[in-house]
């Protein structure tokens, strides 16, 4: 299997985010496409991933809105990292706002 595409703090174009990440990149102040929390949230994982492979990383505390999670679902790469954030919403690391 492999790895999914990584989430760049910085991107130039928008033709250089893939196809599947753009809805989490958006229009910086200075001209840049930076993640959204939701790209945070997944950057963070897969880098905690792409260091200890035999851990799974503990998800920080996030509070996201409805269409967030919903976004942060669909984004995420199906298996298990799309578990990894189930189970985060469940073990209440991840909260709703609305």
């Amino acid at each position: 299997m492999t790895s999914p595409a990584p989430i760049r703090a910085q991107v130039a174009t928008y033709d250089e985010i893939p196809t599947r990440l753009r809805p989490v990149y958006e229009l910086g102040a200075l001209g840049w496409y930076e993640p959204t929390q939701v790209g945070a949230a997944i950057g963070a994982y897969r880098s905690a991933r792409s260091k200890a492979p035999d851990r799974e990383p503990v998800a920080p505390l996030t509070k996201l809105t409805r269409k967030e999670w919903s976004l942060l679902l669909s984004v995420s790469a199906p298996g298990e990292e799309r578990a990894y954030f189930l189970r985060s919403f469940v073990s209440k690391r991840i909260k709703l706002k609305d």
